[in-house]
């Protein structure tokens, strides 16, 4: 590592990218998003000072620069990092931040934990009948969520790199659970 490295941006650049995002103009969508994520939060005991989000919409608005256009709705993700006060809200926020930012992400995770939630309930020493009685429930919830998983498929934008990696670790859920369940509780090798 160079102890000391060419600088890639001097103060002068910094300060006409400071302004440059300064001037980037706030969408009707983004501030109705932002709306409705506050609801939310307060909704749970959530509450950023109007401080905050002001200055939150700063960084929203060197996002948007960033990525060369007027701030979208997507370029709210950063508020999942600035809206908690304590270390126990960041799960919650997360939450509403990607259900208003970004549902489809948001209806993934809810597969991904109802898939974790059949896995967890996977017993291969319960006896036979209860054994294949479970193990019929468990692939009917499988199959419902591999449609639900299609239809998300369906709405999605190929070109948004989050939706693409939510669904492809759905898949990969989906076929490592079916395989368990195929395996350990039905005692059919799915090769």
């Amino acid at each position: 590592l160079d102890p000391d490295p060419e600088p890639i941006l001097g103060r002068d650049d910094v300060l006409a990218a400071q302004a440059e995002a300064r001037r980037v103009v706030l969408s009707d969508r983004l501030l109705i998003a932002v709306m409705e994520i506050r609801k939310q939060l307060a909704e749970c005991d959530i509450t950023p000072s109007d401080r905050r989000f002001v200055e939150a919409l700063r960084v929203v608005r060197a996002a948007a620069w960033l990525h060369g256009g007027a701030a979208e709705p997507e370029h709210l993700q950063c508020l999942s990092d600035i809206c908690w006060a304590h270390p126990d809200q960041i799960i919650d926020v997360r939450r509403i931040v990607d259900a208003v930012v970004e549902p489809l992400a948001s209806e993934a995770d809810r597969l991904l934990r109802d898939v974790a939630d059949i896995e967890r309930q996977i017993n291969p020493t319960l006896v036979e009948l209860d054994r294949r009685r479970l193990a019929l429930q468990l692939q009917e919830k499988l199959r419902r969520a591999g449609e639900a998983r299609d239809e998300l498929r369906v709405r999605s934008n190929p070109k948004n790199g989050r939706q693409a990696k939510k669904l492809d670790r759905l898949d990969r859920a989906l076929k490592r659970v079916s395989g368990r369940v195929l395996r350990e509780m039905f005692e059919i090798d799915p090769e």
